[in-house]
C-alpha cells in the first residue's frame, strides 16, 4: 500500500476516535439532555458551631403589666469607657426587654480616646451619668477597659440602692477586658471577677473554652431543664449568690484543685441596700447573634431581661418629678412675691413641661388653716374627713420663706422642724493697725515662680521674690545704711467696736434638737397628703435661699446634702459683702424683728482659743461651673471643731487687700479644687506683708507659686506622710494613702537639699507609686528661733485636699489648725 494512503488510513481513525466519545454520550446516553446534579459535599465544620441549631420556635410574646410605682424607665448600656463592643451586639437583649416595655439607651462618651496617655488619667464622666440614671430602670456594663471613677461608682451606688438593677458582665474573649478593671466597680457590690478562663476538654460544645453550664439554682431554678452554652468565660466569686454553675468536669485556668465554678450570680451589699439588685455574668457572647441561637440559650436572654425589668424605683425626694402627677399647682408663701421669686416658678414649669406635666399657679389659700396633722392625715377627729375634702385636687408645689412655712401654712411642722430665736452677741476680734509699719524685716521669703516675667516688688519691700529653687524663711534684720537696726514705728492703737446682739434664728428638728443655722440652710422635702396627692416645697430663709433649693431639685445635684427618702437639707452660703469699717457680713440680713435681748452665750470655740479669728479665702474667680470648691472642706471641717472662719470668694468679692488679711489669727487660702486657682503676683503683697507680720498662712493649691518647682506636671497616685512635724501627721498612716484613680496632674513642689535647717520641713510626699515619687507635696515654714522671730508659720499643699480619703482630709485640717493656732 502506497504511504500517502496509509497516512490518511490513520488521520481517518484518529478522527473517529476522537469523535466517537461525543457521539456517544451525546446519541447513545444522551448526556446533553440530563440537569446538572451536583455530588454530596460535607457541610464546614466550625468549633464554634459543631452541633445544628434547633428548629426555630415561636418567641413568647407575654408582657409584664406596668403599675404606677413601678418606674419602667430605659436601661442604660455604658459604652463610655473604652469598651470594644458594637451596639449591634445588643440587639438580642434590646428585643427581650421591649418585651417587658423597656428600651435600651447607650451610654456613649465624647472623650477623644487618642489624647489619652495614661490608664489612670481617663476622666471622671458623673456629670453625664447622672441625668441617665435620673429615669433608668437599671444600668449594663460590660468588659469596660478604662477604670469607673469613684464618683460615677457612687452613683451607681445610689441608683441601685433607690431600686434600680446593676448588670455586670466581664468576658475574657472581650478585647481590653480585664477583671480587675471592672472589679473597681464589683467589689462594692461583693462580686469579684477572677482573671482566669474555664475550659472543658470533655464535655464542650466543639470548643474546649466553650462551656455547657451544669446546674441553676435560686431565681435561674427555671432554667433547670435548659441546655446554654458559655463561649468564653470565667469564674465569679466573693459575696454571691450562684444562679448557675459549671460542670464537674469544667476546670480553672487559674484556681486549680477546684471545680464547679459560679457563672451567673445574683449580689449586692445589705447595709446598702443594694442586696439582690446585681447580676453578675462571665460571658456576654451567649446573648448575641449567632450563639443566642444555639441550643436554650435565648431563654438565659430571657432571664436576663426579666431580671432588669424587674427593677422598681423608690420615689425619693432626689427622683424628682419622677412621682408627680400630670397635673402640678405652684404655692407662692407670703403676700408678696418679687420678680426673682417669679422667675424660680417659671423654671419649675418649663421643667415640668419638658417632662410631659402641666404647672398652674394657684393661691395660698389652699393651705392656709390645715394643721400639719390634718394634712398628713394623722387627725382622725370628727372633722378630719372634711379636712380631707378641702385638699386641692392635684400634687403640689410650695416656695416659701421659713417664717411663713411655719406661720401661714403649718407646713415647717409638717417637715418635722419649727423655728427659733436667740439673741447672740459675736466674738469680734480687735483690728490691726490702719497703717501697719514694716520697716524692720521678719524674713525673706524666696520662691520659684513658673512665670517668665520679673516679679514686681511687692509694697512690703523687704518680702521679696526670686526666681530660685526652693523655698526658705529666715528672720534676718535689714540694716540701714550705717550699719543700725531700724526699730519698727509704733501703731496708732485702735479701738475695738462694742459687740452689738444679733437675731439668729435657727431651725430646730422635732424630737432631737437639732439645730441648723436658718440663714444657711436649705430644706426641701416631700410628702404624701391625706388625699393621695403629693406635695413638694422648698424653704429657704429668703429668695437667694429658696432659688438654691431650685438649682438642687432640677439638678438632682443632692451630693453635699443630708438626704433621707423624702427630705434633703443641704448647706446654702449666703454671698457675704464688706462694710466700710471692713467686717464681712451678709448681705442680706435677717428682716424679722428683734425680740427683747435675752442672755445668750457668746459664738462657741475651742477650749482656750477665745480671740481666734480665721479667714478662709476662696479663690475661685477663674473656677470652671463644674469644678468642686475645695474651701467647702475646709470650712466643713473647721465649723465640726468649733471655729467659725469668715469666708471670702475671689469671684464675687474681688482681690484681696493687705488690709483684708491682718488682724486674722490664721489665714488660708483655698484654690486646690481648681485647675486654674492659685495665688498670682497681685495677691502676693497681702499674702508677704500677713507672713512679714507675724501671720499663720496656709497655701493649698495645684498651682500655689510659693515653692513651686520647674518639672512638667505630673500624676499623684499616693501620699505618704513623714514624721518631721509628728502634730502635722497626726492620726494619718504609716503606710501610703492611695488617691482616687483619674487625678490630673500637677507640678510637683520643690526641695532644696542645701538649705539645711532653715529649709522647711516635709510633712507629705508623694508615694512610691506616684510620678515624681518622694517629691514633696505638703511643706512647712516657721520663723523659730530666729532672731526677731514673729511667730509666723506658713503650710504649702502643693494638691487638693479633696483628693484626700474624706476621714484622711478632715484629719490633716484638724492637724493644720493644731499647729497653725498653737502659742
Amino acid at each position: 500500500m502506497p504511504l500517502h494512503i496509509r497516512r490518511l488510513l490513520v488521520l481517518i481513525a484518529g478522527v473517529v476516535l476522537l469523535l466517537l466519545p461525543l457521539v456517544v454520550r451525546t446519541w447513545v446516553w444522551g448526556y446533553h439532555r440530563r440537569p446538572y446534579s451536583p455530588g454530596d459535599v460535607a457541610a464546614l465544620q466550625v468549633a464554634a458551631t459543631p452541633i445544628p441549631t434547633p428548629t426555630p420556635i415561636a418567641l413568647s410574646q407575654a408582657t409584664e403589666p406596668v403599675g404606677r410605682d413601678l418606674r419602667q424607665g430605659p436601661v442604660v448600656v455604658d459604652l463610655a469607657h473604652g469598651n470594644r463592643l458594637a451596639r449591634s451586639q445588643f440587639e438580642p437583649l434590646a428585643a427581650a426587654l421591649a418585651r417587658h416595655g423597656v428600651g435600651l439607651r447607650f451610654w456613649l462618651t465624647d472623650i477623644n480616646l487618642l489624647e489619652i496617655t495614661n490608664f489612670y488619667d481617663f476622666p471622671d464622666q458623673s456629670d453625664k451619668l447622672a441625668p441617665l440614671l435620673a429615669d433608668a430602670s437599671a444600668l449594663i456594663v460590660v468588659s469596660p477597659f478604662f477604670l469607673w471613677s469613684p464618683q460615677e461608682i457612687a452613683l451607681a451606688e445610689r441608683f441601685v440602692a433607690d431600686g434600680g438593677r446593676l448588670l455586670l458582665i466581664s468576658d475574657p474573649d472581650v478585647v481590653g477586658d480585664l477583671a480587675q478593671d471592672i472589679n473597681n466597680l464589683a467589689e462594692p457590690f461583693g462580686v469579684v471577677f477572677h482573671d482566669d478562663y474555664l475550659y472543658d476538654t470533655i464535655h464542650n460544645d466543639g470548643n474546649y473554652i466553650h462551656i455547657f453550664l451544669d446546674e441553676f439554682l435560686d431565681q435561674a431554678a427555671e432554667l433547670a431543664d435548659s441546655t446554654i452554652a458559655f463561649y468564653g468565660a470565667r469564674s465569679l466569686g466573693g459575696a454571691i449568690v450562684p444562679q448557675s454553675v459549671s460542670a464537674e468536669t469544667t476546670l480553672s485556668s487559674v484556681r486549680l484543685g477546684v471545680n464547679r465554678f459560679a457563672t451567673i450570680a445574683l449580689a449586692g451589699d445589705p447595709t446598702r441596700g443594694t442586696d439582690g439588685r446585681v447580676l453578675a455574668m462571665t460571658d456576654f457572647d451567649v446573648m448575641t447573634q449567632p450563639y443566642v441561637e444555639r441550643h436554650d440559650n435565648r431563654r438565659l436572654v430571657d432571664f436576663v431581661a426579666g431580671f432588669l425589668a424587674g427593677a422598681s424605683r423608690e420615689n425619693t425626694i432626689v427622683d424628682f418629678p419622677a412621682y408627680l402627677g400630670q397635673e402640678v399647682t405652684l404655692i407662692f408663701g407670703g403676700s408678696a412675691v418679687d420678680a426673682e421669686r417669679l422667675q424660680e416658678g417659671a423654671r419649675l414649669q418649663h421643667h415640668l413641661d419638658q417632662e410631659g406635666r402641666t404647672l398652674t399657679l394657684g393661691s395660698r389659700s389652699l393651705l392656709s388653716g390645715l394643721t400639719a396633722e390634718e394634712l398628713s392625715g394623722a387627725d382622725q377627729g370628727p372633722d378630719a374627713e372634711k379636712s380631707k375634702a378641702d385638699l386641692p385636687e392635684t400634687d403640689l408645689i410650695v416656695l416659701a420663706d421659713y417664717g411663713v412655712a411655719e406661720e401661714e401654712m403649718d407646713l415647717l411642722a409638717l417637715a418635722g422642724f419649727h423655728l427659733v430665736e436667740e439673741m447672740v452677741t459675736p466674738t469680734v476680734a480687735a483690728p490691726a493697725p490702719a497703717t501697719p509699719v514694716v520697716d524692720t524685716i521678719p524674713f525673706t521669703v524666696t520662691a520659684t515662680t513658673p512665670i517668665s516675667t520679673p516679679v514686681a516688688t511687692p509694697v512690703n519691700e523687704a518680702a521679696t521674690v526670686t526666681a530660685t529653687q526652693g523655698l526658705t524663711l529666715t528672720a534676718t534684720p535689714t540694716p540701714t545704711a550705717n550699719g543700725t537696726v531700724t526699730p519698727t514705728a509704733p501703731a496708732t492703737p485702735a479701738v475695738t467696736p462694742t459687740p452689738q446682739p444679733q437675731l439668729q434664728v435657727y431651725l430646730e428638728q422635732e424630737g432631737d434638737g437639732l439645730r441648723l443655722l436658718a440663714a444657711e440652710t436649705v430644706l426641701i422635702f416631700q410628702r404624701e397628703l391625706s388625699g393621695g396627692n403629693r406635695l413638694v416645697a422648698v424653704f429657704g430663709q429668703d429668695t437667694a435661699g429658696i432659688r438654691a433649693g431650685v438649682d438642687r431639685l432640677l439638678s438632682g445635684d443632692y451630693s453635699d446634702c443630708v438626704t433621707g427618702p423624702d427630705q434633703a437639707i443641704c448647706s446654702f452660703r449666703p454671698k457675704l459683702a464688706v462694710t466700710p469699717d471692713g467686717t464681712i457680713t451678709r448681705e442680706k440680713a435677717v428682716t424679722k424683728t428683734p425680740t427683747p435681748p435675752a442672755p445668750a452665750a457668746a459664738t462657741p470655740v475651742p477650749d482656750g482659743e477665745e480671740g481666734i479669728t480665721i479667714l478662709l479665702v476662696d479663690d475661685n474667680d477663674q473656677a470652671a461651673a463644674d469644678e468642686v470648691s475645695e474651701a467647702d472642706l475646709y470650712l466643713q471641717a473647721l465649723t465640726q471643731l468649733g471655729y467659725q472662719p469668715d469666708l471670702w470668694s475671689t469671684a464675687s468679692q474681688g482681690l484681696l487687700e493687705p488690709a483684708d488679711l491682718l488682724g486674722y489669727t490664721w489665714v488660708i487660702w483655698s484654690s486646690g479644687g481648681y485647675a486654674n486657682g492659685g495665688p498670682g503676683v497681685p495677691d502676693l503683697d497681702g499674702l508677704l506683708a500677713y507672713i512679714s507680720n507675724g501671720g499663720r498662712l496656709t497655701i493649698s493649691s495645684r498651682r500655689p507659686f510659693l515653692g513651686m518647682s520647674n518639672q512638667e506636671p505630673s500624676v499623684i497616685v499616693d501620699v505618704v506622710a513623714t514624721g518631721e512635724i509628728p502634730e502635722l501627721v497626726q492620726g494619718l498612716p504609716s503606710e501610703p494613702i492611695q488617691l482616687p484613680n483619674g487625678l490630673p496632674p500637677v507640678v510637683p513642689l520643690a526641695e532644696d537639699p542645701d538649705s539645711g535647717s532653715n529649709g522647711p520641713a516635709v510633712v507629705l510626699r508623694r508615694g512610691p507609686d506616684s510620678n515624681n515619687a518622694g517629691a514633696p507635696l505638703l511643706l512647712a515654714l516657721t520663723d523659730e528661733g530666729e532672731e526677731n522671730a514673729t511667730g509666723a508659720r506658713l503650710l504649702i499643699l502643693g494638691m487638693s485636699l479633696t483628693w484626700f480619703p474624706d476621714e484622711y482630709g478632715a484629719q490633716l485640717i484638724q492637724n493644720m489648725a493644731t499647729w497653725m493656732l498653737a502659742e
